[in-house]
Formats: C-alpha cells, structure tokens, sequence
C-alpha cells in the first residue's frame, strides 16, 4: 500500500469538521476499501490518544515526506548566477524542507535592491505543493507590519517552479544575536515583546504561523526583529478562498520537532495557541540559550531550570502548557504579561499572594513608597481630627476608631495573619485594599460632608498615584460636590478639586473634559472679589492646559500672568514649579541679558528649595535646558553634565527627570551636529524608558522618533525609517492613530523616503501627516510643512504643477521656526 497516499488522505480528512469526514474519505479513497480502512483506522487511533503509541504515523509521514521531496530522484541543484525576472541570484543561502533561499540582486537597471529569492525545490511541483507556495504569497502580501518580512515579487521558473521575492533579512538569529551581544534579560525579554506584536498581528488576520523557531526570527543591526518564512502556516478563515481550504494538504503536519506543538506533533487541529506555545519555547531558549525538549508538551520542560527567576519561568511554563485552553489565550495576552514583568508588577502567570503582589509593588515604585507614608500620615490627621471632634459622640468615635484601623493597616507594613477582608484572603492588591478602603470609610462617613472630602480628596490622590485614574476622577467628584456645597464653587478646596480633575481628565486623554474643568475654574477664579492666591493658580493650570493642547502662545501669556500675581501675594517661592519657571525662561529670551535672568530665577528657587531637593534638581534641569534655548550652549552642556550624576544620585539613573534631563542633553549634542554622541545617549535612553515604562509609553515613542531623527541627520534612512515608523505605531496605539501626534513621525517618514529616493511613498505618508495636522492644529507651521514635502514628491514624481503647491507653503513658512534639513528641502531660513 501506498503508505504516503495513507498519510496524505488522513491528513486533510483530520481539519475536516466531523460532519464532511466520511464522505471526504470516500472520495479521495475512490473505492479502494484497503486504503479507506487504514485511513479510518489512523483516524480511530487519534481519537483514542494511541495514535503515536507505536510510530506508525512517524513513519507515514517519513514516506510522504520522502515522496514529495524526492531527494532520491533530484540531486541538490545551485541557481546562484542565474536571472529570473528582475532578479540575479547571488549566492544560496538557505534551504528547507520546501524551498531553497538565494540572496538576489535587482538587474533590471530600476534601482538597487537586495532580496530573499525563494524558489520550490525540484520535485516538489506537485499540485499540493504549488498551491501552498501561492497561499504563503497570499499571506504574506495580507500581512504589514515592521517585524514581518514583507513580499517584493513572485513568479515562474522556465520550468514552472513558483518562487517568491522578500525582503532580505541582514542580521542574525535571535537566539544567537541575544547572546552575542550579551543581552540583559531586558533586552531579551524585548524582542520576545517584539516577536508576539508581528505574530499578534498575523493572528488578527487569522494567519498561524505554526513554526516559530531561532531561524525564523531575525534580528537585525538596529535590533529589530524580522519573522520569516509562513511556508507552514495556516488560514483559519474558511471563507478565505480555495487554496486557504487545501493549506492542510501538504503542510498541517510539516513541523520542527523541536519546536512542534503537542497538537502538532499528535495530528491535532492548530489554532494560534500553537503560535503561543512556540513562543514560550522561543522565549526560554532566548533567555537561557538552551534549546527546548525534543518532545514538546513536557511540563515543566527541563530548561525552565535555567530560568533563575519564578516569574520567567511561570510566563514560559504558562505559554508551554501541554493543553492549549491553559496557556495564554493569545500572544498578545503573553506579550503583556512580559510587560508586568519588566514594570515589576505581578505577572498573570502566577496566582500570587500578599505579599507578592506588594513587593512587586514597591519595586516598581520606589519613589512612591515615601509617598505613600505622606499620604498615610495625612490621613492619619484626618483620623485624630475625628477623633478630636468625636469624643461626646460614641457612634462617631466608633467610625474613628474603624477608620484609623484601616488606613494602619493598608499603608503600614501588612500582617499575612490578619487579611483586610475575610471573605477574600490574603491574594489582595494594594488597589482592591483601597477599594475596600473607599467603600467603608465613605459609606460611613456620609453625615460628616467636611471629613467625607478631605478624605475622598486624599484617597482619590493615592488612586492616581497608583495610576488607577477612574476611581481617581469618581472620587475628586465627589470631594467636589461636597465642598462647593459647604465652602463654595470659589474656595480654594473647589478651586483645587476643579484644577485636579482638568490633570486627571487630560492624563487619560479626555482633552474635552480637561479643557473644560480648566475654563470653569478659571473663569470662577477671575470673577472673585478678593482672589488672592487663586488668580494665579487659576491661570496657572489654564496655562499648563493650553501648552498640553499645543497652544505655545496663549499658554506663555497665562504662565507669565500666574507668575505675575503669584509674586503679588508672595506665593512665588511656593509656585516655583518647573511650569511657572519656564514661563520666566521664556520671556527671558527677550531680556537684554537672558542668561542673568535665567540664573537669577535658579538662584530664587534654590534659596527656596534647597540644592539637593527632587524639586531643586527638576528646576536646575529646566534651567540648564533654558541657557540651551537661548543660545548658552556651552553653559547648558556643562549644567546637563554636573547635573545628571546628581540627578542620578537624588532621584534614581531610571527616574523619569533623570531621564528627561539626559533626553535634553541628546538634544543639545544633536542641535550642535554631534550626532554620535546624540546617537548614543538616545540609544541608551530608549533602553531604558522601555524598562521603565514598556512599550506602551509616550516617553517611549519620543525616544523612538529622536533616535530616528539623529540616524536621519547621518543619512541613515533606513535605519530612520523604521524607528521613526515605532514611534508613529506607539503613538497611535496609545493614543489614536489620528491623534496629532502622530503627525510629526508620518512627516519625518516623509522627509527620509524623499532623501532616498522613495518619493511615491513619501507622497503618501505626508499627506497621513497632512490630514493629521489639518484636523487637530491648522495654524500650525506642519500643516505647509508637510504641503511642501507633498509638492516635492509630486515634482520628482514628474508633476510640474506641483511647485505652485511649493511656493504657497514656502510663503506659510517664512516666519515659522523649521529644522534645517526640511528648511533646505523646503527654501526656507532655518
């Protein structure tokens, strides 16, 4: 009996659903009873688990591997020097069990090009074989994204051999570049994130993979990641056409043994859960560099020993459990819990107690502890003021009593003995303790309406300060109703509780409601008889609004008018924070001597502040970034530098003012066309704003577009590109992707295609910049800015018209302040 044929009938008869199986047996059996009854016996013993019990199935699939690769039949053949298309192959440089891979040079004379040119190997051009060689095309001009390989061309050999044209991957495998470089277990950990963002996105377009191995992700020199090769890999729409439906052909059971899913290995139908699995192997083997077990489904699998830290190995014994319902239920799901990992939160992998979950909190918020006990000793105070006020009342000494219990046992250390809630044990957060907290003490307090504030002001600070900024707002409203019920709409505590919820509202990116509560309380501020302090607080948080949203005129004009009556009602050393100090700086840049009067402000607020204060060395960071602004570059460098080691000290080397300060430092190397220095303290920073913040980080996509920027400046523009294309997809999955940050990475995307010579695409993405810039800011200087790069792509494109779009932005432009390298694209003073 043809064993091969045996195998390639069960093959596609095992993804069939139940109800089509007989009839489909049938018909490819075409009456051959013997055939028919070795196909339903295979099919009887996978559904009874004794399938791989006696290697039958092994060696079916030996014999119709052997059939279709026809090694016997077709010696190994080399077509390195030959031309097919547009395309001369170089040298070979890669083979498979279905195809070899040549590195290719275009040869037509358009432009120079390298690819991966991949072409079926002789004796495999059987129809199966072809069709999956025209789904992987099919899948992968579906797919767009940075971390996947993308599609270039495809065509015939002469001999009617298909074969496909990539992008050329110039790096390494990531197994081996992790261990090369000497990785930390960060950055490691990063192109694991990096992998699960390309396969997330195949998987949303129901593509699996299904072969996630070292060879099939590389990494390049800028440490980006590339997943290869889709050759195996699987439509899960039915609906998606008639090759989709053959897929399990020829390559449902085609696995890397080492790298093969139990449901692979055992004939099971594969879902993404097989992508998780081997991601969880890949994961260890990047960490550890050791490679998996050669039988997949082993729980604990043997080098998880490797792994020295519990989390790791829970995240990669989750990812590898023999069951897929246990694993992660996506890789994205895996990806994030990476995430929690590197922010020092608990990770999903493990349950977790108390005490886990704590410490993992306290590691991630270091600086916040201290800040914790203030808020502790604040509330505390707001305990003995209860019980001051509570003694002829027993019932109110009693809530005192209840009251001063929690907040003791919530902010000092926790007793594992003693749970805050019996009904829910020990594995609670510091967040589900508050809730309690809040639920209790305000339910209780209701007829004490000035307690009830003050506290639900107070718990609505540590809310936020645990960036739990729902609640956090909920409970600032409510500290609002009631004290402009007892006080008034223009007290101090409304006017407070008014500006607070305008910070909250525009951390969570309700620009509206923020907008909103700033106008309110400003307008309340301004109509006060005797507004004292609260004009300038007022017009204070209006301004740090108005330079949130942009508005760099009106936002200057209100700092400069807080500053003003602060320093009327001697509250400027109390206001002197680094928003009100900018607005002095800024004006300074009109003063006769802007450097005296920069210095004189820094010597204001460290008389005030002290010189080693967190405060002090913010304010000494925004002066030293201030002298650069006006032109004290000399003085400015020497500032960042005796700045930052004490910064370090003070506040932490991870500390984000400790990172913002070398962030300007990098911008002054760059402004000073030091772009090797710039290059390497931003390289550095990104590192370490992803370990901070991970991936989904404004900071983060800052870092991206400035490193990019600073490659752009060396011609590097491909290197520029694809950062400055991070930052774009940062921006737009923490924010929107037509949220206007998103303009400047698109308009520098632009500016780098056009220097390449990629003006089509360059046309495109500016007028993404365009329409961006038009919707949120039309006044601003990025609106002709990007006009201008649309014309100069239309003009090299052969559009003559285009300079009449040219001039009319170049004319927008003169007294706008624009960067040199799109100054002199543009025709403009810089």
């Amino acid at each position: 009996m043809d064993r091969a044929r045996v195998f390639s009938i069960y093959s596609e008869v095992l993804d069939a659903p139940a109800g089509r199986r007989d009839a489909l047996i049938r018909d490819r059996c075409e009456g051959d009873a013997a055939l028919e009854a070795e196909v339903r016996s295979l099919l009887d013993a996978q559904a009874q688990g004794t399938l791989v019990m006696d290697g039958g199935v092994d060696e079916l699939r030996h014999d119709y591997w052997r059939s279709l690769t026809g090694d016997d039949q077709h010696p190994e053949e080399d077509l390195s020097g030959g031309r097919f298309g547009a395309w001369e192959l170089i040298e070979r440089v890669g083979r498979g069990g279905l195809a070899t891979v040549y590195r290719a040079e275009r040869a037509d004379g358009e432009f120079s090009q390298t690819s991966a040119f991949k072409v079926l190997r002789r004796g495999l051009d059987t129809e199966d074989v072809i069709a999956r060689f025209r789904i992987e095309r099919e899948i992968l001009a579906s797919l767009s994204h940075p971390g996947i390989a993308s599609i270039l061309d495809g065509g015939s050999l002469p001999d009617g051999r298909p074969y496909l044209v990539l992008e050329f991957v110039d790096g390494m495998d990531v197994v081996r570049y992790a261990t090369s470089n000497r990785l930390s277990v960060a950055q490691r950990l990063s192109l694991i994130q990096q992998v699960a963002d390309a396969l997330n996105h195949a998987h949303q377009r129901l593509v699996v993979h299904r072969d996630i191995k070292p060879s099939n992700v590389m990494v390049t020199g800028a440490g980006t990641v590339r997943l290869l090769d889709f050759g195996i890999a699987r439509i899960l729409d039915p609906s998606a056409g008639p090759l989709a439906a053959r897929l399990t052909r020829t390559g449902v059971h085609l696995l890397t043994p080492a790298y093969g899913s139990p449901e692979q290995t055992h004939g099971l139908p594969v879902t993404t859960a097989s992508d998780v699995y081997q991601l969880g192997l890949l994961m260890s083997e990047v960490l550890t560099g050791v490679r998996p077990a050669a039988e997949p489904g082993q729980a604990p699998l043997p080098q998880l020993a490797e792994l020295g830290d519990r989390d790791l190995r829970a995240i990669v014994d989750k990812a590898t459990r023999a069951e897929p319902e246990q694993r992660y239920g996506s890789v994205r799901e895996l990806a994030e819990d990476i995430e929690r990992y590197r922010g020092n939160l608990p990770v999903r992998a493990r349950s977790g107690s108390w005490r886990y979950r704590t410490g993992k909190f306290l590691k991630r918020r270091p600086l916040l502890a201290p800040g914790v006990a203030v808020v502790a000793i604040a509330l505390a105070g707001y305990v003995l003021t209860i019980t001051s006020y509570s003694r002829e009342l027993e019932r109110e000494r009693t809530i005192a009593e209840k009251t001063r219990e929690f907040m003791i046992r919530l902010f000092e250390s926790p007793n594992p003995s003693a749970p805050i809630d019996p009904d829910r044990g020990r594995a609670i957060t510091v967040v589900e303790a508050l809730d309690i907290g809040r639920d209790r003490l305000l339910g209780e307090l209701a007829e004490q309406p000035a307690l009830d504030a003050s506290l639900s002001a107070a718990i609505s600070a540590v809310y936020a300060a645990l960036d739990q900024y729902r609640p956090a707002i909920e409970l600032r409203e409510r500290a609002l109703a009631i004290e402009a019920d007892l006080y008034g709409t223009g007290s101090g505590r409304a006017l407070a509780s008014m500006r607070e919820l305008a910070r909250l509202h525009a951390v969570v990116g309700d620009d509206r409601a923020a907008a909103a509560w700033t106008d309110r309380q400003l307008a309340i501020a301004r109509g006060l008889k005797d507004p004292g302090v609260e004009r300038g607080l007022a017009e204070h948080a209006a301004a740090e609004q108005a330079l949130r949203t942009g508005d760099t005129a009106q936002g200057e004009t209100l700092l400069e008018g807080a500053i003003a009556d602060l320093v009327s009602q001697d509250a400027v050393a109390e206001r002197l924070d680094e928003q009100a100090l900018l607005a002095l700086l800024g004006s300074a840049r009109t003063a006769e001597d802007p450097a005296t009067q920069i210095y004189a402000m820094e010597r204001i607020a460290i008389d005030t502040l002290g010189r080693e204060t967190p405060d002090a060395l913010i304010i000494q960071s925004r002066v030293a970034s201030s002298l650069y602004d006006v032109g004290a570059l000399a003085a400015a460098e020497t500032r960042f530098l005796e700045l930052i080691p004490r910064m370090e000290r003070i506040l932490g080397e991870d500390h984000p003012d400790t990172l913002a300060t070398r962030n300007n430092l990098a911008i002054l190397y760059s402004g000073t066309e030091r772009y090797a220095e710039a290059e390497a303290v931003h390289a550095d920073l990104l590192s370490r704003r992803l370990k901070v913040f991970g991936s989904d980080s404004r900071a983060v996509a800052d870092s991206y577009q400035n490193l990019a920027t600073v490659l752009s400046r060396q011609t590097r523009y491909a290197e520029a590109i694809e950062l400055h294309r991070r930052a774009y997809q940062t921006y737009a999955r923490i924010l929107d992707e037509k949220h206007f940050a998103t303009t400047l990475p698109l308009l520098s995307i632009a500016f780098a295609q056009l220097e390449s010579g990629r003006a089509e695409a360059a046309e495109e993405s500016a007028r993404g910049a365009l329409e961006r810039a038009q919707q949120h800011r039309p006044d601003s200087p990025l609106v002709p800015l990007a006009r201008c790069l649309i014309g100069t792509a239309r003009i090299r494109l052969g559009d003559p018209g285009a300079q009449a779009l040219i001039d009319a932005a170049r004319a927008a432009l003169i007294d706008a302040r624009v960067p040199a390298p799109y100054a002199t694209l543009c025709g403009v003073a810089a």
